[in-house]
């Protein structure tokens, strides 16, 4: 839990800070005074660190990255159009094989 007033972690059975309820005693209000309490709205200052950065900003890294991808790229295409022009084959042979196909007969 946070103090209500700067946003410092506090245990469990606090609301205000040491320091708070010390600058709160200098300034002391009268019983059944209504105090308007700062909006939640404004966080208190996280201490995160910066996000790392996943993407190269330098042109010549991005182009080196880019050529990478499209090899990888280009090798799968080759691939997938040698592993269909494969399949096509095996099922024409398979078809010829069954009798239900004539191969010589279609390059006449």
């Amino acid at each position: 839990m946070g103090c209500m007033k700067c946003g410092k972690k506090l245990g469990q059975s606090q609301v205000f800070c040491d320091e708070c309820l010390e600058k709160m005693a200098q300034a002391p209000v009268e019983p059944g005074t209504v105090v308007k309490l700062p909006d939640r709205t404004e966080a208190p200052p996280s201490k995160k660190k910066p996000l790392r950065r996943l993407y190269f900003w330098e042109a010549e890294d991005e182009i080196g990255t880019l050529r990478s991808k499209i090899r990888w790229l280009t090798f799968a295409l080759v691939v997938a159009v040698l592993g269909f022009l494969v399949a096509v084959a095996v099922i024409f042979l398979l078809l010829h094989w069954q009798g239900q196909l004539d191969i010589l007969s279609l390059f006449r």
